[in-house]
């Protein structure tokens, strides 16, 4: 396989296709258009993604499952460890199942990801990358990326609510990380933004700002 996969044409956007599936587990076809055809016409950007993902499919480095509204979500294949790590030069960062489970929460970190790449953001991690690494220990964020002074920026995305009780529990282990400057949290429901509200105020004072917005509103 791994003599196949050399010997294929693969471009240089298919590899960089594969290593973004590869950091964020599963994506959506308008993400892979939106981030790596944002140039083209919508049309043009579908044929795009179409043909990438047949070769890299063909080549069993991802797999995918039909989705909401005709898209599709891509996940890793068979041959993508070896291919990441032999061939590509990249961690594996594993195999994420394509169940309906966390799956959308992942195909929304993957756009709320392109959102703070426009905002002038290059220089960020995924949960997966940072797991990886072994260096944030339990307070890790769905995204991580820096400020203009080099201080830490968590983005948090929350598509189903959790206790009050584990908000304040994620709020005092984010408090324990060095140079953290602000959470912005992500949520699908009010319910949820009462949640970490009542957090927020339990916790006290916290060594970094909190921000929390309405994830219909952040992805119009």
């Amino acid at each position: 396989m791994i003599q196949e996969i050399k010997e294929t044409n693969i471009t240089e956007r298919e590899i960089r296709i594969l290593k973004a599936i590869n950091i964020f587990g599963r994506v959506d076809s308008s993400f892979l258009r939106e981030a790596f055809f944002e140039e083209s016409t919508k049309a043009a950007g579908k044929v795009g993604v179409s043909r990438a993902v047949k070769k890299l499919e063909k080549l069993n480095l991802i797999t995918s499952k039909d989705w909401v509204k005709g898209a599709k979500v891509y996940g890793l294949g068979k041959s993508s460890k070896t291919a990441l790590e032999k061939i590509f030069n990249q961690k594996f960062y594993g195999k994420r199942s394509l169940g309906f489970a966390e799956m959308e929460h992942d195909i929304i970190v993957s756009k709320i990801f392109l959102t703070w790449r426009k905002k002038g953001y290059v220089k960020i991690h995924t949960e997966r990358m940072l797991k990886k690494s072994g260096v944030m220990g339990d307070s890790i964020p769905d995204l991580l990326t820096f400020n203009h002074e080099g201080e830490k920026v968590f983005i948090e995305v929350e598509t189903s609510p959790k206790t009050t009780e584990r908000y304040l529990k994620k709020l005092y282990q984010f408090n324990e990380v060095d140079n953290l400057k602000a959470v912005n949290f992500y949520v699908q429901s009010e319910n949820i933004q009462r949640m970490i509200q009542t957090a927020q105020e339990r916790a006290g004072k916290l060594r970094f700002s909190i921000s929390i917005k309405s994830l219909a509103e952040e992805l119009l």
